[in-house]
């Protein structure tokens, strides 16, 4: 059986404070455990911290691009992630397919689809 959403404990990246409060509003209102960072630097720091299951990031931060950040996240703690961003283009979701993203979500991404994404990663991956 997957685990429950209660259980699931979710990075969420992005250096705009709207969308990232918007998201992770989103997401604990549907029973994930969210911790929430501005800038990969935090985003470090937080996941040296706290065990996590997912991270969920933008690709482009202030201080280093999400590519670099979900590498880093994957061989330190064997995460896997969801990126959101503003780009489409064929050569970033090869890259990030490289980099520990495991989904590529073009913004603006309905919550529904967002949701969808997260339990069908966290099912595969707990199931």
């Amino acid at each position: 059986m997957p685990k429950a959403q209660g259980n699931v404990r979710v990075l969420l990246v992005d250096d705009h404070p709207d969308t990232l409060e918007l998201q992770a509003m989103v997401l604990r209102k549907h029973g994930y455990e969210v911790e929430t960072a501005e800038d990969a630097r935090t985003a470090m720091a937080i996941a040296q911290d706290k065990p996590l299951d997912l991270v969920i990031s933008d690709i482009r931060l202030p201080d280093r691009d999400g590519f670099a950040l979900m590498q880093d996240l994957k061989q330190a703690h064997g995460l896997q992630g969801i990126a959101l961003t503003g780009s489409a283009q064929a050569e970033d979701r090869s890259r990030g397919a490289e980099t520990g993203f495991v989904r590529y979500m073009v913004k603006p991404v309905p919550p529904e689809q967002l949701l969808d994404a997260i339990k069908a990663l966290t099912s595969s991956r707990n199931g």
